[in-house]
């Protein structure tokens, strides 16, 4: 039985070991070669990967483990892996492209690469959309991939940080002064736009991932995958 045990975590720790390797792999595809669709493809694989090992290697060492708080603690390693991987793609898809330099002046370039009008990025692409003169895929990303960027940042908030020191409006303003700093930083090292726009589609999926991660059936499922249903209530690594 004991040995059954060392080897379940001789494995799990090979598959933590292989998870990191592919991380290296991701932040030197991301920020060291150009973007292309068969890239991106392969990264797409390569993070899909590295959410696998992490979880066969979460659940050898939930398997090999019966103390509570060492699952608990096991459960927050593995998110922690998960978060990095996170930042990585999010840093990746955020400030990897430029912005062509074709501006007399930096105040012609902040004027043109800006937008202070709320939806205005919005009804142009869904005018777009509708009309169907873009691409849609490019529609697609720029809405939908604004949403679904955010999405799992309240989780990781969530099991990081007790509920009692950050309540809701804390994150909601935390989360604001974020997003306005990132689209900021886009803005002068000339790597994105400062569109409102952004941040009004950053905040719905940040606020989606919140009350979406506080319904119980996305808890018990995030229970039974990660803690084998060991774990503690909700209120433990969730607010309420």
């Amino acid at each position: 039985m004991k040995k059954n045990m060392i080897y379940q975590k001789v494995i799990a720790f090979f598959f933590y070991g292989i998870s990191l390797a592919i991380l290296l792999l991701l932040i030197y595809a991301l920020f060291k070669t150009n973007f292309s669709g068969t890239i991106f493809k392969y990264i797409s694989l390569a993070a899909i990967l590295y959410f696998v090992f992490v979880l066969i290697a979460n659940s050898l060492l939930l398997l090999a483990v019966n103390n509570n708080t060492l699952r608990i603690r096991i459960f927050k390693f593995s998110f922690f892996l998960y978060f990095l991987i996170y930042i990585t793609m999010m840093c990746g898809l955020l400030f990897k492209s430029g912005v062509d330099w074709k501006y007399s002046s930096l105040i012609e370039y902040y004027v043109e690469n800006s937008n202070l009008i709320p939806f205005k990025t919005i009804s142009f692409y869904f005018l777009a959309f509708v009309g169907d003169y873009i691409n849609k895929s490019i529609v697609l990303g720029n809405i939908v991939g604004n949403i679904l960027m955010f999405v799992p940042l309240d989780l990781f908030i969530s099991i990081f940080f007790p509920s009692k020191i950050i309540g809701l409006k804390r994150k909601i303003f935390m989360f604001l002064f974020f997003i306005i700093v990132i689209e900021v930083i886009q803005l002068v090292t000339q790597t994105g736009f400062f569109d409102v726009d952004d941040i009004i589609l950053n905040s719905i999926g940040f606020m989606t991932g919140y009350f979406l991660f506080r319904t119980q059936s996305i808890q018990k499922m995030i229970r039974f995958v990660f803690i084998h249903e060991k774990a503690p209530k909700s209120e433990d690594y969730a607010e309420n």
